[in-house]
């Protein structure tokens, strides 16, 4: 596979590998996994091999690059073949498989979008917090318990700009919602950097961009 992006209409890049025979319009030689998100594959490959501390490399992405001599991606798991250079006591003469680490992972599809999930990907715990604090507060104005910002943030005991903050939560749309709560869907950069920037109030504008 080759490393190649696109670029998203809010202008993020989006990261992937992608068959070099696909790239060459010989899909028969694809095989059955064509493209995988590069940092879905790169955050996974690092987690199973763990980091070994050498000092003569400048970042632990160079180091990997050193001890791992390929990694081949299966429908239902991702096999990582160590260099032979990567255990000292390694015999050279040893196998692929001898040297191959395997991972439990499959491609999966969550926000519309197709992620290699090994299976420990949860809901973001902040963001469930979150979700749970604004429905109170918005029951509080329903209930005409507290009918403003302050009012809000005096009875909880936070910051008013906290409750202007995190209140939109409470009228995402249900669906989204649940997205959330479930770990299908998950935000980007931080939880505050993210509800900062704001969303839309139309249910199906929400669905779109976020």
């Amino acid at each position: 596979m080759s490393p190649t992006y696109t670029v998203g209409s809010s202008g993020r890049r989006y990261s992937y590998y992608v068959s070099q025979a696909l790239l060459q319009n010989e899909k028969e030689r694809a095989g059955s996994i064509t493209r995988v998100p590069a940092a879905e594959i790169e955050k996974l490959v690092l987690k199973a091999m763990g980091a070994a501390g050498s000092e003569e490399v400048s970042s632990p992405e160079a180091e990997l690059r050193m001890r791992v001599e390929r990694v081949i991606v299966r429908a239902d798991r991702v096999e990582i073949v160590k260099a032979v250079t990567d255990d000292a006591s390694s015999d050279p003469a040893g196998t692929p498989a001898s040297r191959t680490v395997v991972v439990v992972a499959k491609l999966a599809h969550r926000n519309r979008a197709r992620i290699l999930d090994d299976g420990s990907v949860g809901p973001d715990l902040a963001l469930v917090r979150a979700l749970c604090r604004a429905h109170e507060w918005r029951e509080w104005i329903e209930g005409g318990e507290a009918m403003s910002y302050r009012s809000i943030a005096k009875k909880a005991g936070v910051a008013s700009g906290y409750v202007q903050t995190i209140l939109p939560l409470a009228f995402l749309a249900p669906d989204v919602t649940r997205e959330f709560l479930d770990g299908r869907r998950h935000v980007q950069g931080g939880l505050m950097a993210w509800l900062r920037r704001g969303f839309p109030g139309d249910w199906s504008q929400q669905r779109e961009r976020l």
